[in-house]
Protein backbone atom coordinates (compact mmCIF):
# COMPACT_ATOMS: atom_id res chain seq x y z
CA UNK A 1 0.00 0.00 0.00
CA UNK A 2 2.89 2.19 0.90
CA UNK A 3 4.48 1.70 -2.53
CA UNK A 4 1.57 2.38 -4.18
CA UNK A 5 1.48 5.84 -2.54
CA UNK A 6 4.61 6.15 -3.37
CA UNK A 7 4.13 5.49 -7.15
CA UNK A 8 0.98 7.67 -7.26
CA UNK A 9 2.91 11.18 -5.60
CA UNK A 10 6.16 10.83 -8.07
CA UNK A 11 3.59 10.33 -10.58
CA UNK A 12 1.59 13.79 -9.17
CA UNK A 13 5.30 15.38 -9.37
CA UNK A 14 5.94 14.47 -12.70
CA UNK A 15 2.14 15.50 -13.96
CA UNK A 16 3.02 19.17 -11.92
CA UNK A 17 6.44 19.24 -13.72
CA UNK A 18 5.48 18.92 -17.37
CA UNK A 19 2.47 21.55 -16.61
CA UNK A 20 5.10 23.96 -15.36
CA UNK A 21 7.38 23.02 -18.18
CA UNK A 22 4.45 23.79 -20.78
CA UNK A 23 3.83 26.61 -19.27
CA UNK A 24 7.28 28.07 -19.24
CA UNK A 25 7.70 27.00 -22.97
CA UNK A 26 4.30 28.55 -23.77
CA UNK A 27 5.23 32.03 -22.05
CA UNK A 28 8.44 31.95 -23.89
CA UNK A 29 6.54 31.66 -27.39
CA UNK A 30 3.94 34.18 -26.55
CA UNK A 31 6.56 36.70 -25.61
CA UNK A 32 8.74 35.48 -28.89
CA UNK A 33 5.64 35.99 -31.22
CA UNK A 34 4.98 39.56 -29.98
CA UNK A 35 8.95 40.89 -29.69
CA UNK A 36 9.06 44.38 -30.66
CA UNK A 37 10.63 47.94 -29.65
CA UNK A 38 8.94 50.90 -29.27
CA UNK A 39 11.08 54.12 -30.24
CA UNK A 40 9.23 57.89 -29.38
CA UNK A 41 9.88 61.12 -30.39
CA UNK A 42 8.30 64.47 -28.59
CA UNK A 43 7.37 67.34 -30.76
CA UNK A 44 5.89 70.43 -29.09
CA UNK A 45 3.15 72.11 -31.18
CA UNK A 46 2.86 75.81 -31.68
CA UNK A 47 -0.76 75.95 -31.23
CA UNK A 48 -1.17 78.85 -28.57
CA UNK A 49 -4.78 80.12 -28.10
CA UNK A 50 -6.14 82.98 -26.81
CA UNK A 51 -8.15 82.65 -23.23
CA UNK A 52 -11.16 80.83 -23.16
CA UNK A 53 -10.56 79.71 -27.31
CA UNK A 54 -10.23 75.88 -27.91
CA UNK A 55 -11.17 76.03 -31.96
CA UNK A 56 -8.22 75.91 -34.44
CA UNK A 57 -7.46 79.40 -36.55
CA UNK A 58 -6.25 79.23 -40.16
CA UNK A 59 -3.12 80.91 -38.53
CA UNK A 60 -2.97 78.17 -35.97
CA UNK A 61 -2.41 75.85 -38.36
CA UNK A 62 -0.39 77.72 -40.89
CA UNK A 63 2.11 77.83 -37.85
CA UNK A 64 1.59 74.07 -37.32
CA UNK A 65 2.46 73.37 -40.82
CA UNK A 66 6.82 73.15 -40.04
CA UNK A 67 6.18 70.96 -36.71
CA UNK A 68 3.65 68.48 -38.78
CA UNK A 69 6.65 68.08 -41.41
CA UNK A 70 8.81 66.85 -38.76
CA UNK A 71 5.85 63.94 -37.62
CA UNK A 72 5.23 63.27 -41.64
CA UNK A 73 9.46 62.67 -42.27
CA UNK A 74 9.24 61.05 -39.04
CA UNK A 75 6.58 58.39 -40.09
CA UNK A 76 8.32 57.50 -43.67
CA UNK A 77 11.14 56.98 -41.99
CA UNK A 78 9.71 54.18 -39.92
CA UNK A 79 7.50 52.60 -43.09
CA UNK A 80 5.39 49.24 -41.95
CA UNK A 81 5.81 50.11 -38.60
CA UNK A 82 2.88 51.10 -36.34
CA UNK A 83 2.60 54.71 -35.78
CA UNK A 84 0.92 56.38 -33.28
CA UNK A 85 0.53 60.04 -32.68
CA UNK A 86 -0.58 60.75 -29.20
CA UNK A 87 -1.77 64.48 -28.40
CA UNK A 88 -1.24 65.71 -25.00
CA UNK A 89 -3.37 69.02 -23.84
CA UNK A 90 -1.63 70.47 -20.52
CA UNK A 91 -3.78 73.10 -18.52
CA UNK A 92 -3.09 75.32 -15.31
CA UNK A 93 -5.65 75.08 -12.89
CA UNK A 94 -6.80 78.71 -13.02
CA UNK A 95 -10.19 79.32 -13.99
CA UNK A 96 -11.40 78.52 -17.26
CA UNK A 97 -14.50 80.03 -19.70
CA UNK A 98 -15.36 78.62 -22.76
CA UNK A 99 -15.07 82.18 -25.23
CA UNK A 100 -16.20 80.46 -28.42
CA UNK A 101 -19.73 80.44 -27.32
CA UNK A 102 -21.60 83.71 -25.98
CA UNK A 103 -22.23 84.33 -23.25
CA UNK A 104 -19.10 82.73 -22.01
CA UNK A 105 -19.65 79.58 -20.14
CA UNK A 106 -17.31 78.68 -16.90
CA UNK A 107 -15.88 75.23 -17.05
CA UNK A 108 -14.52 72.65 -15.02
CA UNK A 109 -10.90 71.97 -14.78
CA UNK A 110 -9.71 69.80 -17.88
CA UNK A 111 -12.46 70.60 -19.89
CA UNK A 112 -10.90 73.51 -22.01
CA UNK A 113 -7.72 71.40 -22.58
CA UNK A 114 -9.60 68.40 -23.66
CA UNK A 115 -11.60 70.56 -26.10
CA UNK A 116 -8.19 72.13 -27.57
CA UNK A 117 -7.12 68.10 -27.52
CA UNK A 118 -9.97 66.87 -29.22
CA UNK A 119 -9.80 69.89 -32.04
CA UNK A 120 -6.21 69.13 -32.80
CA UNK A 121 -6.86 65.14 -32.95
CA UNK A 122 -9.37 65.76 -35.73
CA UNK A 123 -7.13 68.23 -37.62
CA UNK A 124 -4.30 65.94 -37.70
CA UNK A 125 -6.46 62.96 -38.66
CA UNK A 126 -7.67 65.46 -41.65
CA UNK A 127 -4.14 66.73 -42.47
CA UNK A 128 -2.59 63.12 -42.75
CA UNK A 129 -5.32 61.31 -44.49
CA UNK A 130 -4.99 64.52 -47.29
CA UNK A 131 -1.08 63.12 -47.84
CA UNK A 132 -2.46 59.33 -47.76
CA UNK A 133 -4.18 60.56 -50.43
CA UNK A 134 -2.09 62.20 -51.98
CA UNK A 135 0.60 59.24 -51.72
CA UNK A 136 3.06 61.26 -49.45
CA UNK A 137 2.74 58.91 -46.78
CA UNK A 138 1.83 55.22 -47.12
CA UNK A 139 0.27 54.17 -44.10
CA UNK A 140 -2.53 56.35 -41.96
CA UNK A 141 -1.09 56.73 -37.94
CA UNK A 142 -2.88 55.74 -36.05
CA UNK A 143 -4.30 59.42 -33.82
CA UNK A 144 -5.99 58.29 -30.30
CA UNK A 145 -8.12 60.43 -28.20
CA UNK A 146 -6.42 63.21 -26.35
CA UNK A 147 -4.44 63.31 -23.32
CA UNK A 148 -5.06 65.83 -20.73
CA UNK A 149 -2.47 66.86 -18.19
CA UNK A 150 -3.88 69.39 -15.22
CA UNK A 151 -1.10 71.44 -13.75
CA UNK A 152 0.42 71.26 -10.56
CA UNK A 153 0.35 74.72 -9.61
CA UNK A 154 -2.41 76.05 -7.23
CA UNK A 155 -4.66 78.47 -7.57
CA UNK A 156 -7.00 80.23 -5.21
CA UNK A 157 -8.05 83.52 -6.69
CA UNK A 158 -7.47 86.23 -9.51
CA UNK A 159 -4.64 87.58 -6.89
CA UNK A 160 -2.46 84.83 -7.50
CA UNK A 161 -2.37 86.42 -11.02
CA UNK A 162 -0.16 89.35 -9.70
CA UNK A 163 2.28 86.64 -8.60
CA UNK A 164 4.90 86.73 -11.36
CA UNK A 165 6.22 83.20 -10.06
CA UNK A 166 2.72 81.54 -10.21
CA UNK A 167 1.87 83.15 -13.72
CA UNK A 168 5.39 81.72 -15.59
CA UNK A 169 4.10 78.40 -13.82
CA UNK A 170 0.33 78.52 -14.84
CA UNK A 171 1.89 79.24 -18.56
CA UNK A 172 4.64 76.59 -18.50
CA UNK A 173 1.80 74.36 -17.88
CA UNK A 174 -0.26 75.19 -20.89
CA UNK A 175 1.58 73.57 -23.56
CA UNK A 176 0.04 71.20 -26.11
CA UNK A 177 2.67 68.63 -27.49
CA UNK A 178 2.71 65.23 -29.97
CA UNK A 179 4.35 62.25 -28.80
CA UNK A 180 5.18 60.06 -31.59
CA UNK A 181 5.52 56.32 -30.95
CA UNK A 182 7.02 54.10 -33.53
CA UNK A 183 6.63 50.29 -32.21
CA UNK A 184 9.03 47.83 -34.54
CA UNK A 185 7.92 44.44 -34.50
CA UNK A 186 10.32 41.86 -35.27
CA UNK A 187 9.37 38.53 -34.44
CA UNK A 188 8.84 37.25 -37.83
CA UNK A 189 12.90 37.83 -37.40
CA UNK A 190 13.54 35.84 -34.57
CA UNK A 191 14.40 32.18 -35.21
CA UNK A 192 14.72 33.08 -39.26
CA UNK A 193 17.11 31.07 -41.19
CA UNK A 194 19.02 32.30 -43.78
CA UNK A 195 21.10 29.94 -46.22
CA UNK A 196 23.51 31.44 -48.42
CA UNK A 197 25.70 29.09 -51.07
CA UNK A 198 25.82 27.33 -54.04
CA UNK A 199 23.46 24.60 -54.89
CA UNK A 200 23.71 22.51 -57.73
CA UNK A 201 20.41 21.14 -56.88
CA UNK A 202 19.24 24.73 -57.81
CA UNK A 203 20.70 24.01 -60.79
CA UNK A 204 23.73 26.51 -60.13
CA UNK A 205 26.81 24.20 -62.00
CA UNK A 206 30.70 25.34 -62.90
CA UNK A 207 31.33 26.96 -59.63
CA UNK A 208 34.93 26.05 -58.66
CA UNK A 209 36.44 28.05 -56.74
CA UNK A 210 38.68 29.53 -53.91
CA UNK A 211 38.14 33.10 -53.66
CA UNK A 212 34.92 33.31 -52.36
CA UNK A 213 34.85 34.39 -48.77
CA UNK A 214 32.34 36.85 -47.92
CA UNK A 215 30.70 38.62 -44.82
CA UNK A 216 26.76 38.06 -44.45
CA UNK A 217 25.35 41.20 -43.37
CA UNK A 218 21.50 42.13 -42.67
CA UNK A 219 20.38 45.72 -42.17
CA UNK A 220 24.16 46.66 -41.59
CA UNK A 221 24.55 43.98 -39.05
CA UNK A 222 27.00 41.50 -39.74
CA UNK A 223 25.56 37.84 -39.45
CA UNK A 224 29.21 36.37 -40.03
CA UNK A 225 31.62 34.80 -42.57
CA UNK A 226 30.70 33.17 -45.50
CA UNK A 227 33.19 30.62 -47.31
CA UNK A 228 31.97 29.12 -50.27
CA UNK A 229 35.19 27.67 -51.85
CA UNK A 230 35.22 24.74 -53.08
CA UNK A 231 38.77 24.19 -55.24
CA UNK A 232 41.53 22.35 -53.74
CA UNK A 233 42.31 24.65 -51.14
CA UNK A 234 39.31 24.06 -49.76
CA UNK A 235 38.28 20.22 -50.38
CA UNK A 236 42.01 19.55 -51.62
CA UNK A 237 43.60 19.64 -48.19
CA UNK A 238 40.47 17.39 -46.44
CA UNK A 239 41.12 14.70 -49.19
CA UNK A 240 45.15 14.85 -48.13
CA UNK A 241 43.83 14.71 -44.15
CA UNK A 242 41.52 11.70 -45.20
CA UNK A 243 44.28 10.09 -47.21
CA UNK A 244 46.70 10.19 -44.50
CA UNK A 245 44.43 8.20 -42.39
CA UNK A 246 43.99 5.65 -44.84
CA UNK A 247 47.78 5.55 -45.27
CA UNK A 248 48.36 5.68 -41.33
CA UNK A 249 46.10 2.16 -41.85
CA UNK A 250 47.70 1.04 -44.79
CA UNK A 251 51.16 1.25 -43.18
CA UNK A 252 50.25 -0.56 -39.90
CA UNK A 253 48.99 -3.39 -42.53
CA UNK A 254 52.60 -2.90 -44.23
CA UNK A 255 54.57 -3.12 -40.87
CA UNK A 256 52.69 -6.25 -39.95
CA UNK A 257 53.51 -8.03 -43.29
CA UNK A 258 56.85 -6.78 -42.74
CA UNK A 259 57.57 -8.50 -39.78
CA UNK A 260 56.04 -11.64 -40.64
CA UNK A 261 57.99 -11.58 -43.91
CA UNK A 262 61.23 -11.27 -41.68
CA UNK A 263 60.13 -13.94 -39.38
CA UNK A 264 60.06 -15.84 -42.29
CA UNK A 265 63.44 -14.95 -43.07
CA UNK A 266 64.76 -15.90 -40.07
CA UNK A 267 63.04 -19.33 -39.77
CA UNK A 268 64.26 -20.44 -43.30
CA UNK A 269 67.78 -19.61 -42.56
CA UNK A 270 67.81 -16.51 -44.81
CA UNK A 271 68.88 -13.97 -42.42
CA UNK A 272 70.18 -14.14 -38.69
CA UNK A 273 67.49 -12.82 -35.77
CA UNK A 274 68.78 -9.34 -35.48
CA UNK A 275 66.73 -6.50 -34.38
CA UNK A 276 68.80 -3.64 -35.70
CA UNK A 277 68.56 -5.58 -39.20
CA UNK A 278 65.18 -5.93 -39.03
CA UNK A 279 64.37 -2.42 -38.39
CA UNK A 280 66.65 -1.87 -41.24
CA UNK A 281 64.53 -3.93 -43.43
CA UNK A 282 61.52 -2.67 -42.28
CA UNK A 283 62.26 0.69 -42.86
CA UNK A 284 63.54 0.25 -46.35
CA UNK A 285 60.31 -0.99 -47.77
CA UNK A 286 58.04 1.09 -45.78
CA UNK A 287 57.15 4.85 -46.00
CA UNK A 288 55.75 6.55 -42.71
CA UNK A 289 52.68 9.02 -42.85
CA UNK A 290 54.06 11.66 -42.40
CA UNK A 291 57.00 12.05 -44.82
CA UNK A 292 54.63 11.25 -47.73
CA UNK A 293 54.72 13.85 -49.57
CA UNK A 294 51.81 16.65 -50.40
CA UNK A 295 50.46 16.86 -53.86
CA UNK A 296 52.25 18.99 -56.77
CA UNK A 297 49.42 22.02 -55.81
CA UNK A 298 50.59 22.43 -51.75
CA UNK A 299 54.37 22.83 -52.93
CA UNK A 300 53.44 25.06 -55.56
CA UNK A 301 51.04 27.11 -53.73
CA UNK A 302 53.42 27.91 -50.61
CA UNK A 303 55.95 28.64 -52.86
CA UNK A 304 53.89 31.58 -55.03
CA UNK A 305 52.46 32.97 -51.36
CA UNK A 306 55.86 33.11 -50.63
CA UNK A 307 56.33 30.42 -47.40
CA UNK A 308 59.69 28.60 -46.85
CA UNK A 309 57.97 25.59 -45.08
CA UNK A 310 55.60 23.88 -46.68
CA UNK A 311 54.13 22.84 -43.41
CA UNK A 312 53.68 26.12 -42.20
CA UNK A 313 51.43 26.84 -45.14
CA UNK A 314 49.44 23.84 -44.76
CA UNK A 315 48.74 24.57 -41.17
CA UNK A 316 47.81 28.14 -41.71
CA UNK A 317 44.98 26.96 -44.52
CA UNK A 318 43.74 24.45 -42.17
CA UNK A 319 43.27 26.79 -39.68
CA UNK A 320 41.76 29.24 -41.80
CA UNK A 321 38.96 26.31 -43.50
CA UNK A 322 38.66 24.80 -40.00
CA UNK A 323 37.63 28.44 -38.41
CA UNK A 324 34.60 28.13 -40.15
CA UNK A 325 33.27 24.92 -38.19
CA UNK A 326 31.57 27.67 -35.65
CA UNK A 327 28.87 28.83 -38.54
CA UNK A 328 27.99 25.45 -39.26
CA UNK A 329 30.09 24.64 -42.72
CA UNK A 330 30.97 20.74 -42.40
CA UNK A 331 34.49 19.77 -44.06
CA UNK A 332 33.87 18.85 -47.64
CA UNK A 333 35.84 15.96 -49.57
CA UNK A 334 34.96 16.95 -53.25
CA UNK A 335 34.35 20.05 -54.78
CA UNK A 336 30.37 21.20 -55.99
CA UNK A 337 27.81 22.02 -53.43
CA UNK A 338 28.50 24.56 -50.61
CA UNK A 339 26.31 26.30 -47.95
CA UNK A 340 26.20 27.97 -44.49
CA UNK A 341 22.94 28.44 -42.83
CA UNK A 342 22.78 31.03 -40.37
CA UNK A 343 19.63 31.55 -37.11
CA UNK A 344 18.72 35.11 -36.11
CA UNK A 345 18.03 34.85 -31.89
CA UNK A 346 16.17 37.55 -30.10
CA UNK A 347 19.05 40.38 -29.09
CA UNK A 348 20.61 39.98 -32.93
CA UNK A 349 16.42 40.38 -34.21
CA UNK A 350 16.27 43.43 -32.19
CA UNK A 351 19.69 45.13 -33.31
CA UNK A 352 19.04 44.15 -37.31
CA UNK A 353 15.26 46.32 -36.58
CA UNK A 354 16.44 48.88 -35.05
CA UNK A 355 18.80 50.20 -37.42
CA UNK A 356 18.24 52.25 -40.47
CA UNK A 357 16.30 50.00 -42.12
CA UNK A 358 13.75 49.09 -39.44
CA UNK A 359 11.09 48.49 -42.60
CA UNK A 360 12.77 46.24 -44.37
CA UNK A 361 15.70 43.24 -44.00
CA UNK A 362 18.77 44.34 -46.99
CA UNK A 363 20.52 41.42 -46.99
CA UNK A 364 24.52 42.40 -48.52
CA UNK A 365 28.14 40.94 -48.74
CA UNK A 366 31.44 42.20 -48.56
CA UNK A 367 33.82 40.11 -50.18
CA UNK A 368 37.14 39.41 -47.84
CA UNK A 369 39.75 38.00 -50.12
CA UNK A 370 42.09 40.50 -51.25
CA UNK A 371 45.76 40.63 -51.85
CA UNK A 372 46.29 41.76 -48.38
CA UNK A 373 44.34 40.76 -44.99
CA UNK A 374 43.60 37.35 -43.29
CA UNK A 375 42.33 35.77 -46.67
CA UNK A 376 45.21 36.71 -48.98
CA UNK A 377 46.42 33.57 -48.97
CA UNK A 378 43.51 32.38 -51.33
CA UNK A 379 44.12 35.48 -53.47
CA UNK A 380 44.95 34.86 -56.75
CA UNK A 381 42.60 36.38 -59.83
CA UNK A 382 40.42 38.79 -57.17
CA UNK A 383 36.93 37.80 -55.39
CA UNK A 384 34.69 35.47 -56.91
CA UNK A 385 31.50 37.16 -59.03
CA UNK A 386 29.15 34.52 -59.01
CA UNK A 387 25.50 34.82 -57.72
CA UNK A 388 24.81 32.66 -54.62
CA UNK A 389 21.81 31.02 -53.48
CA UNK A 390 19.67 32.34 -50.89
CA UNK A 391 17.27 30.56 -48.89
CA UNK A 392 14.63 32.39 -46.27
CA UNK A 393 12.71 30.64 -43.76
CA UNK A 394 10.84 31.78 -40.80
CA UNK A 395 11.16 29.89 -37.58
CA UNK A 396 8.60 27.54 -38.37
CA UNK A 397 10.57 26.66 -41.22
CA UNK A 398 7.83 28.32 -43.91
CA UNK A 399 10.01 29.14 -47.31
CA UNK A 400 9.89 32.80 -47.64
CA UNK A 401 12.22 33.16 -50.38
CA UNK A 402 14.62 30.66 -52.63
CA UNK A 403 16.41 32.22 -55.32
CA UNK A 404 20.20 33.67 -57.08
CA UNK A 405 19.26 37.85 -56.59
CA UNK A 406 21.53 39.73 -58.89
CA UNK A 407 24.83 40.58 -57.25
CA UNK A 408 25.80 42.51 -60.32
CA UNK A 409 29.31 42.24 -58.79
CA UNK A 410 32.64 41.90 -61.22
CA UNK A 411 35.64 39.63 -60.45
CA UNK A 412 37.75 41.08 -57.82
CA UNK A 413 35.21 44.14 -56.69
CA UNK A 414 35.72 44.41 -53.17
CA UNK A 415 32.38 46.59 -52.26
CA UNK A 416 29.73 45.76 -50.32
CA UNK A 417 26.69 44.70 -52.28
CA UNK A 418 22.96 44.48 -51.33
CA UNK A 419 21.52 41.35 -52.94
CA UNK A 420 18.33 41.32 -51.86
CA UNK A 421 15.72 43.42 -50.00
CA UNK A 422 12.47 41.41 -48.41
CA UNK A 423 9.70 42.53 -45.36
CA UNK A 424 10.45 41.66 -42.13
CA UNK A 425 9.10 38.06 -42.75
CA UNK A 426 11.34 37.70 -45.47
CA UNK A 427 9.57 37.93 -48.42
CA UNK A 428 10.77 39.30 -51.96
CA UNK A 429 11.02 43.35 -52.15
CA UNK A 430 10.48 43.31 -56.17
CA UNK A 431 11.97 46.83 -57.53
CA UNK A 432 9.57 48.79 -59.12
Amino acid sequence: MIKQNWDLLEEEKKRILNLHENATKNHYLLKEQNESKTETQTVPLNANWQSGKWRLTTNQTNALTQQLNKITNFINQHKGSKVTIQIRAGESRVNNYDREVTPKEKLDPGVLSERRGSSLVEFLKSYFDTLLKKGLISEMPNIPKAQTVIGDTPYTDVKDLNDPTKVAQYNAEQFVEAIISVEKKYDCVVGMQITIGYLPEKGQTGHQCDEAIFELKLNGVSLGEVNLNNSVMDYGLNVTDRNNEREKVKYEKTIQKLEKDWENFVSSGQVKDNEKQKRKYIEQNSTPPEQIPYPNWVEDRAQEKGYKDVDKFVDDLKTINNSFEKYGRPKHYASGRRSQTFTIDGPLAQKIVSSTNANKLVLSIVPLVSPDGKYSIFYQKGIHADTPWVIIQTKDSKEMYSGAPNVNMKRGDLTEKVILETDLCGKEIKKS
